[in-house]
């Protein structure tokens, strides 16, 4: 867009103005003891919804493991957190990865959906096959980031 000069900066011009209110709105509600992911909106804004998805998926994963260390010390809670934000970038980086690998056989086989191995024999079962098998997923994913990291508990030890 830039080189060919059919950039719409017009568009451009919306997306600055619309993120610096949005960071503004953040500095507010970080000063009142809240918060406001004005970075994720922007994501939001610029990465497909397939992917975006998978973010706030994992997300909201670490945000119920968090909620369930809430009566923990701050550390285990902490970790939860932690354990939520890598699952978050997780699931980012694994859609990505996978999307590549799939384009690059599809490349090389020539042809579509070269790795689809049911092809028509599960008929309209595929995605709620598909979607009982995302929840069993999450289910695991949560299971291990609301529990209290064994780590954690090793060095309170220690330094007791």
């Amino acid at each position: 867009g830039i080189v060919r000069g059919e950039l719409p900066w017009s568009m451009v011009a919306t997306g600055a103005v619309l993120g610096a209110l949005l960071v503004a709105l953040e500095s507010r509600l970080r000063r009142s003891g809240r918060s406001f992911p004005a970075l994720t909106v922007g994501i939001g804004m610029y990465l497909p919804l397939e992917v975006v998805v998978t973010i706030a998926f994992g997300g909201l994963v670490g945000r119920l493991a968090e909620r369930r260390l809430r009566g923990a010390d701050d550390e285990a809670r902490a970790s939860g957190r932690r354990r939520g934000v890598l699952l978050a970038s997780g699931f980012l980086v694994g859609e990505s990865v996978v999307g590549v690998l799939l384009a690059a056989a599809d490349t090389l086989s020539g042809r579509s959906a070269s790795l689809g191995f049911a092809g028509g024999a599960l008929g309209g079962a595929t995605p709620w096959l598909s979607l009982a098998v995302f929840a069993l997923v999450l289910a695991a994913f949560y299971r291990i980031a609301s529990r209290p990291d064994p780590a954690d508990a090793h060095t309170k030890g220690r330094r007791a």
